[in-house]
């Protein structure tokens, strides 16, 4: 997207740090960051340098292929993209098997329901954070970028992942991940939205989230793709319930949903994270 005013004085403001000497990459997280333009990229470059490593991808094709090739812990995603045929909504959806049926699987399959992605983009006025989080994203940060609330989202969302992974210095920005574990075991859980109540049964889960199948009928009714509601897996849990967001559904009984836990505590983290790795 053409350059701002707004964009060349953050530039200026970030100057002296591109003199700074960056401090060695080699135990910080990477990121990915989808952005066709060029000065938004080194501006954030820059500005993450001394706690991320970022890779780029400038437009569609370039991020399937980075994401083929690579692990992220956390996708930075622009939504207007300059030579590409998918816009960053049509990618995120993409990546998290949203709507897919819709777009070209030439691709192949890439299911990154547990990567995070951030929508960084100066079209947030034309976008409600709810149509966002309905489209795959998990968070929002408009341009001009507060690098300072980037960088707070971006290790809110990584340690979110974590699942106890083994600690690299004194903040989540320090931590390794482990690879995405994940828990092919039958356990009763309940979704309450709006007042109604839908019992299923998961299938698989992991450290971000889980598949479930459920029977009933509301399901389709009352737990569409974007719906937030209240989970309990007493089976993992005990009474305790955390706050979940419904990525992916089937429209065929048995239906299949693919759900992202939200905002998990301390407690449920940890207790989730024993479930997993058996510990």
């Amino acid at each position: 997207m053409a350059l701002t005013k707004m964009a060349e004085a953050e530039r200026a403001g970030l100057e002296s740090i591109n003199k700074v000497k960056k401090m060695p990459t080699g135990d910080f997280q990477t990121i990915l960051y989808v952005e066709d333009d060029d000065t938004n990229w080194e501006i954030t470059e820059i500005a993450l340098s001394q706690k991320f490593k970022l890779v780029r991808a400038s437009n569609d094709e370039q991020a399937f292929k980075r994401i083929q090739e690579n692990a992220f812990a956390v996708i930075l995603m622009d939504i207007q993209l300059a030579g590409s045929d998918l816009n960053g909504i049509q990618i995120t959806k993409h990546l998290k098997n949203i709507d897919c049926e819709a777009l070209s699987d030439e691709n192949g399959e890439l299911d990154l329901k547990d990567t995070p992605i951030i929508f960084v983009t100066s079209y947030g006025g034309h976008y409600t954070k709810q149509e966002l989080v309905a489209a795959g994203g998990d968070d929002l940060v408009t341009k001009p970028v507060d690098f300072k609330r980037l960088g707070s989202a971006i290790a809110r969302l990584i340690a979110r992942n974590l699942g106890g992974a083994e600690e690299k210095g004194d903040g989540p920005e320090h931590h390794v991940m482990r690879a995405t574990a994940r828990k092919n075991m039958n356990t009763l859980c309940a979704m309450s939205i709006d007042g109604a109540i839908i019992h299923g049964e998961t299938i698989d889960v992991s450290a971000g989230g889980f598949k479930a199948i459920f029977h009933d009928p509301r399901a389709l009714e009352v737990l569409g793709i974007g719906a937030q509601a209240e989970v309990g897996l007493p089976g993992i849990f005990g009474g305790l319930k955390c706050s979940c967001t419904v990525r992916r559904i089937s429209k065929e009984e048995p239906y299949t949903i693919g759900v992202q836990l939200m905002d998990l505590n301390e407690d449920l983290s940890a207790i989730l994270h024993r479930w997993i790795y058996g510990e």
